[in-house]
């Protein structure tokens, strides 16, 4: 290849010599490429969606199996199935304590919001209750609901008519009560994509509804089931034996 770079510098000429021999060069047509096969399960902390291997592991644990219901993608019994009591009982009193040990067990989540682990859940449970304290009662009143308080047996005016005791929440309340909603359910979001379970956004975002003063209150089933399918996927309780690669609760 011959090329004339009169009136430039030395630097100059090494770039148009580079410039024509690119321009010289025949490309190389376009390759197409085309995936087989199925999806290969990578272990917690090697798949590149959540970078730790923080997950817990009970003494049911199979990798075949994990790896069986994850090929699945499906919840591994129903929302309204309650074949465990005492995670039933967190799921309605305490959840926070469910979401927590969900969390533990699972290992960390990634979100759209980042990644979420038990230690930054804790500490946006905290921070809800501070902004209860201080936004609770502030803004305008969005409703209203009078309780009866009934006389006990042994009051003196027992037979008088019974006390009613009007509760009213206002708008910094109902705003703080969206967004925990909102937070628990991209938790359960993030663990649903993690252990690739196919459910629609929409379904996802209903069951994962906690508004019990409008009789939209999802969320203890739901998170229920999803504390269910982690046990069974981490080895805390033996999986279903419809699964291929149930080796039975021994390992044998």
């Amino acid at each position: 290849i011959l090329v004339q770079a009169s009136g430039t510098t030395g630097a100059g000429a090494a770039v148009a010599a580079a410039m024509a021999f690119n321009n010289s060069t025949p490309s190389a047509p376009p390759v197409e490429a085309s995936l087989v096969g199925h999806p290969v399960y990578a272990p917690s902390g090697a798949d590149g969606f959540t970078g730790n291997t923080e997950d817990e592991q009970g003494e049911f644990f199979q990798e075949a199996v994990k790896t069986q219901m994850l090929q699945r993608g499906e919840w591994s019994d129903n929302i309204y199935d309650c074949t465990d009591a005492k995670i039933a009982f967190c799921a309605l009193c305490c959840p926070c304590v469910l979401f927590y040990g969900l969390l533990g067990r699972s290992g960390p989540v990634r979100s759209p919001i980042g990644t979420i682990d038990k230690s930054k859940y804790i500490t946006a449970f905290l921070v809800m209750l501070l902004a209860v304290m201080i936004l609770g009662n502030l803004g305008p009143t969005v409703r209203c609901q009078e309780t009866i308080a009934r006389a006990s047996k042994d009051d003196e005016f027992r037979d008088a008519p019974s006390k009613t005791h009007t509760v009213c929440q206002h708008l910094g309340g109902l705003v703080v009560e969206l967004a925990w909603w909102i937070f628990q359910y991209l938790v359960l979001r993030a663990i649903r994509d993690k252990y690739q379970v196919k459910e629609d956004e929409p379904l996802t975002f209903l069951k994962a509804a906690c508004f019990p003063g409008y009789c939209l209150c999802f969320q203890p089933c739901y998170t229920a089931q999803v504390a269910r399918h982690v046990d069974r996927a981490q080895g805390f309780v033996p999986a279903s034996e419809d699964l291929p690669a149930y080796l039975g609760s021994d390992g044998l």
